[in-house]
């Protein structure tokens, strides 16, 4: 599995994507920014400090986001040794197996609920620390605000029907318990999948025309990735399908015939 072990948490291991660097500075700068020109006057080293802690704290959120997925999962009766904690979505989920299109649909949910539920608490906290009166406060409000808004930000974006993403794995499930077949489930999920991500190049274009270049292309790019992962569905689908019609003795070498 990809990452980089940081933790073991409930006999999980914990390993966190490499992209998370990126992630970490992109917050730190947007919260040592805001909190420098909320106070010019504080000390620079500090707010990038409380940057750092900010990013931390919604790292923290991701990894929460991912171990309910895994927690729903070894409810379920399957087993979860690790997980890989990248920003959005997780490149092994169409390899996961659950029991029954009703554990897919729980275990697919558990993490944008997750994300969802820090999100509006962190948001609340934010409005009392505001309506509070006192600066300190207020500024920790001012961070909880950016954390809230990137935990709410992730609970939307993760329940997009495409894999691979937790919506994708929803709509699995719904043509799963449909048709009875997970791999016509993934099929659905990958044409949804294949659409969403037309739309979305779509989008990007439209975006680009708008003289919002750098936009556009990230939106692009994301459509992109969406459109390559769902083709990549179609032929996990074919592959499954093929090894599940060969038996173990047909992968045997046929032995000579001894002569006489």
């Amino acid at each position: 599995m990809s990452g980089v072990p940081i933790a073991k948490i409930l006999g999980i291991e914990v390993r966190l994507h490499l992209s998370w660097i990126f992630i970490i500075v992109i917050v730190t700068a947007t919260v040592g920014s805001r909190l420098t020109t909320l106070q010019p006057s504080a000390d620079a080293t500090l707010s990038w400090a409380i940057g750092i802690a900010a990013s931390l704290l919604f790292m923290g959120t991701v990894v929460a986001h991912e171990l309910a997925h895994a927690l729903v999962a070894r409810r379920s009766g399957m087993s979860v040794e690790s997980i890989s904690v990248h920003f959005i979505g997780s490149p092994a989920v169409v390899d996961v197996r659950a029991p029954t299109p009703r554990a897919e649909a729980a275990i697919a949910v558990a993490g944008p609920m997750t994300s969802l539920a820090f999100g509006i608490a962190a948001v609340a906290l934010a409005l009392l620390g505001v309506l509070s009166g006192v600066e300190a406060l207020r500024i920790v409000g001012e961070v909880l605000v950016i954390v809230g808004a990137l935990d709410l930000v992730l609970a939307g974006v993760s329940l997009v029907p495409a894999f691979p993403l937790d919506g994708g794995r929803l709509v699995r499930a719904i043509g799963w318990a449909r048709s009875g077949d997970p791999r016509r489930g993934a099929l659905l999920a990958a044409r949804v999948g294949r659409i969403v991500g037309w739309l979305l190049l779509g989008a990007g274009l439209g975006v680009i025309l708008l003289d919002r270049t750098l936009d556009g292309i990230m939106i692009g790019v994301i459509g992109w990735f969406l459109g390559a992962s769902s083709r990549s569905v179609d032929r996990w689908v074919v592959m499954d399908g093929l090894i599940a019609e060969v038996r173990v003795g047909e992968t045997g070498r046929p032995r000579a015939r001894r002569r006489s």
